[in-house]
């Protein structure tokens, strides 16, 4: 929502960043590292994912710190193309459908994990296949799970 750059005594970078989710809205403090990293996707308005590390030791203070490790573009990453993807299936009988889906040949690795009965089955193709998010989104009409990397 609001980007405010300032420095420290020593001349060091750090920015106050006000964020909004679905709970709320806060602040966060990103320091010079971190700040230098990722200023280019600091903007207003973007879409941010935050890997960040919580600090519960001290439980009588009333503001947590928490830590900013990563911030990452969610735009970037939508346009990043996927390198693996793994389909869980409840059935053998899915595999028809994702044959007929990722018929083309491509740059992701495939794995298909199979729940049949008591048995775990796992299958990895030998060529890679063509793979983007809309065809993630028909498997998922399917009821084929997806997890892509």
């Amino acid at each position: 929502m609001k980007i405010q750059e300032k420095k420290t005594q020593k001349g060091n970078s750090y920015s106050i960043i006000k964020f909004t989710d679905l709970s709320g809205v806060f602040e966060l403090f990103i320091f010079s590292d971190i700040l230098e990293l990722n200023r280019n996707i600091l903007i207003e308005g973007n879409s941010l994912l935050l890997t960040i590390n919580k600090n519960v030791a001290d439980n009588e203070n009333r503001f947590k710190r928490i830590t900013v490790k990563k911030i990452t573009s969610i735009q970037n990453m939508l346009n990043k193309p996927i390198t693996t993807a793994e389909f869980n299936l409840n059935s053998k009988s899915n595999i028809d459908d994702i044959a007929r889906i990722i018929s083309n040949n491509g740059g992701t690795e495939v794995k298909i994990k199979i729940k049949d009965k008591e048995k775990n089955l796992v299958f990895k193709l030998k060529n890679k296949r063509h793979v983007e998010r809309k065809l993630i989104n028909i498997l998922k009409k399917h009821n084929i799970s997806t997890n892509i990397y």
